[in-house]
This record gives structure tokens, C-alpha cells and sequence, in this order.
């Protein structure tokens, strides 16, 4: 039993103790079990100490298995835009599908005339009405939250747009969309 422990507390300092293998905590677990048989109430105590072990593996399973699926959620998750901003995203993608090189100045411009609004929050809780009776969308097109703003709405638009692309090229010439 002491060889066990020795073995145990010379893998755990030098950081090893995920490369035991399977094979050797098997054999770990038989000669705990047999020395605690050996005891005089030795087979109770063997029969609650793999009822413990059974317990936090699968606990400690459970618990990772949750916690993989909430990561996976989260990192599968599409970033939405906040409510106030739908609209201006739906109308900077519409712009982006027709022509994806327009400059911010004209997207910017069409915004103004489309008379869309949106808010912005900044750093220092300061926030900014951009649009209908807020500030002008011309006035604000070098705005840097602006600029992000579109640039990652374009990266998002190339993404969609890049599939498209590659699928037409592989049709033939005589069936390709003009």
C-alpha cells in the first residue's frame, strides 16, 4: 500500500500524473482493494471506497461533459447585434451585396438617405445617436466605431459571398450566371 502511495506522490511532482496509464491505475486499484480486504472489516471498507471512486469519476465526468457542452455553445454561438442595430446591419449588407468595395463615405451617405438610425455605446458610458434626429451619418463616416463597424460587416459579407463565387466558377461556361 505505501509502494502505491510513494509511486502516486513521486508521478504527481514531476507532473505526470495524466500520463499514468491505463493499465497502472488498474493495477493501482486491485492492490488497494486487496490490501483493504485484508483488514478486518476489509471488504466493507473495499466495497465503500470503489462506491466513492465510481462516484467522483462520474461526477468528475458529468461536470466535464457540461462543461464542454456549454464551451461548444458558446464558441458555436453567431454574435448578434444588438436590437437598436438591426436595421443598420440589415441595410449595410444589402448596400455590400450589391457593390462589397463601396467606401464608408457612401455607405454612409445612402444610410442618410435610407434614414436609418442606430446607437453606439463608447467607452466611459458614453453613448451616440447616429441617424434620425441624432447626428448625421455623413458627419460621423470617419468615426473610427463607424469604420469597425462596416469593415466588420464587409468581412462577414466576404465570407458569404466567397462560397457563391467558387460555386459559380465551378459550373460550366455556357451555364454560368451573367
Amino acid at each position: 500500500m505505501e509502494k502505491f502511495y510513494e509511486e502516486l506522490l513521486r508521478l504527481a511532482k514531476r507532473g505526470e500524473v495524466k500520463k499514468v496509464r491505463r493499465a497502472k491505475a488498474i493495477q493501482a486499484r486491485r492492490e488497494i482493494m486487496q490490501s483493504l480486504s485484508e483488514l478486518s472489516n476489509g471488504s466493507q471498507l473495499a466495497d465503500d471506497f470503489s462506491l466513492t471512486l465510481t462516484y467522483f469519476a462520474s461526477s468528475l465526468y458529468w461536470r466535464g461533459y457540461k462543461d464542454a457542452l456549454h464551451h461548444k455553445k458558446t464558441l458555436d454561438s453567431q454574435p448578434k447585434p444588438p436590437k437598436e442595430r438591426e436595421k443598420f446591419n440589415r441595410a449595410v449588407n444589402k448596400m455590400l451585396e450589391e457593390n462589397i468595395e463601396m467606401t464608408v463615405r457612401e455607405i454612409c451617405e445612402r444610410l442618410d438617405q435610407a434614414k436609418v438610425a442606430a446607437t453606439f455605446d463608447l467607452a466611459g458610458n458614453k453613448k451616440i445617436d447616429v441617424g434620425p434626429d441624432g447626428e448625421d451619418w455623413q458627419d460621423e463616416a470617419n468615426a473610427t466605431y463607424v469604420k469597425q463597424l462596416i469593415y466588420r460587416i464587409r468581412l462577414r459579407a466576404r465570407r458569404r459571398r466567397r462560397p457563391k463565387e467558387w460555386s459559380q466558377l465551378a459550373l460550366p461556361i455556357d451555364r454560368r450566371p451573367t
